[in-house]
């Protein structure tokens, strides 16, 4: 059974949190120029919005299959030298006590933890949606995302979205039942942990121009690639020499599910490979399928509809038949 909660207000984080949320919330309702909405959403919707735009090859699926592959890369004895490590040392970044074989055994372990944390616990933090051009990712969430929408797709993902109505005049949130963040405690009211000691909100200026983005801190990187995206996307760059646009952004960041993982390393031997085109992250069974690490249940089905290698194989295909006669036949050979 799920415990009860207490509902968090902006009294109960931290100074340091509430200035920075309070320092957002000032450029806000100054400038008119954001607004914070909240929704629910099935994580199977979300995952179509999230690998909506037929020109990017990197779906959920492919992120998945990359994680599987980084972490086949690494040797037996790496594997179980993880079970020593801690949260420092899960890091790319040799000089903290990292390595890219350590950071893919977590990267791995965090989705399998995560899994069966959701079990145990109702959604702590909701999806940051971002923009990146016309479509949506998130940021931060990348691997919550994996597991509320394709490995356990949740009936109900809690997401805000920090709207920027010149950057997004038509937003998908529209088309969903939503709710306006009116109040900072609104805001903290949706983190679950605002209180705990890891956890820390984000605010920062963004300054994109005609050719690139500037931010101070790497954790803000997706979402000014992604505004920067849209200003391209939408022409609002006329002139590349001129254009620069300053605007402020709010996000957070914690650390509570590897104090969690902490205490579960051992999880770890249940991620393991039965041969060489058979993967289980525990409970979850992947085959490998065109040199892409495929769940199970995704074999007979197409990756997408645009897919052309499940187009060209029979054995593996869905068929598609339109039958309409006002379609001519040079469109149904395309």
């Amino acid at each position: 059974m799920k415990k009860s909660r207490k509902i968090l207000t902006m009294d109960d984080i931290s100074a340091r949190n509430q200035e920075l949320v309070n320092g957002f919330w000032n450029w806000m309702e100054t400038t008119d120029r954001a607004r914070i909405v909240k929704f629910n959403v099935p994580g199977r919707t979300l995952r179509s919005i999230f690998d909506s735009d037929p020109l990017e090859s990197t779906t959920l699926i492919d992120t998945m299959s990359d994680k599987i592959k980084r972490y086949q890369s690494v040797s037996p004895f790496r594997k179980q030298q993880f079970k020593i490590t801690d949260p420092a040392q899960w890091t790319e970044d040799e000089s903290l006590g990292g390595s890219l074989d350590i950071y893919s055994c977590y990267s791995i372990f965090k989705l399998w933890w995560l899994s069966q944390s959701i079990d145990k616990e109702e959604q702590q933090s909701p999806l940051q949606i971002i923009q990146v051009g016309r479509k949506y990712s998130c940021h931060p969430g990348s691997d919550k995302r994996i597991v509320l929408c394709l490995l356990k797709p949740q009936a109900r993902v809690r997401c805000f979205y920090v709207h920027y109505p010149e950057f997004d005049p038509s937003p998908w949130h529209w088309t969903l039942p939503y709710d306006e963040v009116n109040t900072p405690d609104e805001l903290v009211e949706m983190f679950h942990c605002a209180n705990h000691h890891t956890f820390r909100f984000f605010h920062t200026n963004v300054k994109i121009d005609g050719h690139t983005f500037h931010v101070d801190d790497y954790h803000y990187k997706p979402f000014a690639l992604g505004l920067h995206k849209a200003a391209v996307k939408y022409r609002k760059i006329k002139n590349k020499e001129k254009f620069e646009v300053d605007i402020d952004h709010l996000t957070y960041v914690d650390a509570i599910h590897r104090m969690g993982m902490m205490e579960s390393k051992d999880m770890i031997d249940d991620i393991y490979f039965k041969n060489d085109w058979t993967f289980q992250l525990g409970e979850f069974k992947f085959l490998l399928v065109n040199d892409t690490w495929l769940p199970e249940s995704f074999v007979k089905a197409p990756k997408s509809l645009i897919d052309s290698k499940y187009k060209t194989n029979t054995l593996t295909a869905n068929s598609f038949t339109n039958n309409r006669p006002n379609i001519s036949r040079h469109r149904l050979g395309q």
